[in-house]
């Protein structure tokens, strides 16, 4: 346990309290996310961080981490109390993380090799605790290749399917993501925030509407318009199947491009 009881030093706490913005700060907010209800045991935000990183990053069991808190803090919590003490600090912790990447990515100086928009990669994963026991939950994550990190995240259950919303959406920004994404509500509110979208889609992902036409754009129009050619854009019209009320009867602009597949592709 001796090794253990440094660990604050390792950490640098005066630093990294200071970097989040002071004791009274990480004390609101721990209270803000539901974390801190009942100042007993623990009586702090600043015990509770220290209590979930070190359970999280120092390779230790509930038990001991409940020994080390017991002989570094002062705090005394069976194993059991600290579990349930870290399963409400969920939203605490994740308004830390979210608020550092922000600050991250604020800081971020351009890339003289790409003078253009800012660009966002946006994709998910499902995965579960250990052994496929519990609840499944959704990593929605948004990264940037530019600074090669991540911008944003968003822990939700399974229920939650993928969106470009779900992390946030950043004017001036082109997000690229997979056809999971391809849905017409989800672009709306991308054009309305000032953002902008490369999404591969399907004939069949959204409902497009031919914009000279204003017929229902079919594989065979689109293979027709590509021709011989190697690539060919198209002006379309989105719309939802079932729109809103909000949205009723304002088509959704966009370009649909499409590429003849290589040879290996085929």
């Amino acid at each position: 346990m001796e090794a253990d009881s440094r660990i604050l030093e390792v950490f640098h706490w005066p630093a990294v309290v200071t970097l989040l913005g002071g004791a009274e700060s990480i004390d609101g907010s721990a209270r803000d996310h539901g974390a801190l209800l009942r100042e007993r045991e623990v009586t702090s935000g600043v015990e509770l961080l220290q209590m979930g990183l070190t359970y999280a990053s120092g390779g230790h069991s509930l038990r001991s981490t409940a020994a080390w808190s017991a002989l570094a803090l002062g705090v005394e919590l069976s194993d059991v109390a600290l579990r349930e003490r870290l399963r409400r600090s969920g939203d605490f912790l994740a308004a830390i993380c979210g608020e550092l990447l922000r600050r991250s990515v604020a800081e971020t100086a351009s890339n003289p090799l790409w003078p253009g928009a800012k660009l966002r990669l946006v994709d998910s994963s499902v995965f579960s605790g250990p052994g496929g026991k519990g609840g499944q939950l959704r990593l929605h994550a948004s990264y940037d290749p530019l600074a090669g990190r991540f911008a944003d995240f968003d822990l939700t259950d399974i229920g939650k399917g993928e969106g470009l919303g779900r992390t946030g959406i950043e004017a001036g920004a082109t997000y690229l993501a997979d056809r999971n994404y391809a849905k017409t509500r989800e672009l709306r509110q991308l054009e309305a925030a000032g953002a902008f979208y490369a999404i591969r889609a399907g004939i069949r992902s959204m409902r497009m509407l031919d914009a000279g036409t204003g017929e229902r754009l079919t594989g065979a129009a689109v293979v027709a318009e590509l021709g011989e050619g190697e690539h060919a854009e198209i002006a379309i019209r989105l719309v939802e199947a079932k729109a809103r009320k909000a949205d009723a009867g304002h088509l959704l602009g966009a370009r649909l491009l499409v590429f003849k597949a290589s040879s290996s592709a085929e």
